[in-house]
């Protein structure tokens, strides 16, 4: 038994103190009973505290205004949502993917071209490019008008991968976009044109 200001506090009393949430079979006095009530109003008001002003929570609010913040936030979701599709349809990987998607629209491309259509960070093309060939879905062939460069093409076996996995990626693009109006798009890809743009704009006033 532990003693306080003269006051008797008991074993049930001092398991109150440390989980005020726990009830007990035990008998208590009145002056324990108050206290425990006492101590678990003042828990409750610390969490209900904590939530309302959580940084985490304000800041998410706070970004959710910033037009970057929300692009950022939908392209990760975009990206997670298609690499599940692709996975069950071909085994690609979204690089892979856009490589072979990009070398089913043109009939032959040179390295230099296809990097620079894909807006890829020139390592992780030229990996996924060489694996890509290694396997024997992609072939380089000799650039008949520059000896000095490659021209890549889609081998059958890519051009089959390829049509494995575009009907799941078509129908998500075309669910992306059902409902909504023609001229709402329209406006969204003026916008998507404008940020692109600006994001090339380096002039003081617009950094």
């Amino acid at each position: 038994m532990l003693r306080r200001a003269g006051v008797a506090i008991t074993t049930t009393m001092t398991v109150a103190m440390i989980d005020p949430f726990r009830t007990t079979n035990q008998a208590a006095t009145s002056r324990d009973s108050s206290f425990t009530r006492i101590m678990q109003q003042f828990v409750r008001c610390n969490i209900n505290e904590r939530e309302s002003t959580d940084p985490a929570t304000n800041h998410a609010e706070v970004y959710s205004q910033y037009i970057t913040y929300r692009i950022s936030q939908l392209n990760a979701r975009l990206t997670a949502q298609a690499t599940r599709l692709l996975k069950t349809n071909g085994g690609l990987s979204m690089v892979r993917w856009r490589i072979l998607a990009l070398l089913d629209a043109h009939a032959a491309i040179t390295s230099s071209e296809l990097v620079k259509a894909i807006a890829m960070d020139a390592g992780l093309f030229s990996r996924n490019l060489k694996a890509l060939i290694n396997e024997g879905l992609v072939r380089a062939e000799k650039n008949s008008d520059d000896q000095r460069q490659q021209l890549l093409v889609l081998t059958t076996a890519g051009t089959a991968l390829f049509k494995q996995a575009e009907p799941a990626m078509n129908q998500r693009r075309e669910q992306l976009t059902f409902g909504i109006a023609e001229e709402d798009l329209d406006t969204f890809y003026r916008v998507l044109q404008t940020l692109e743009q600006r994001t090339l704009d380096t002039t003081p006033e617009n950094t």
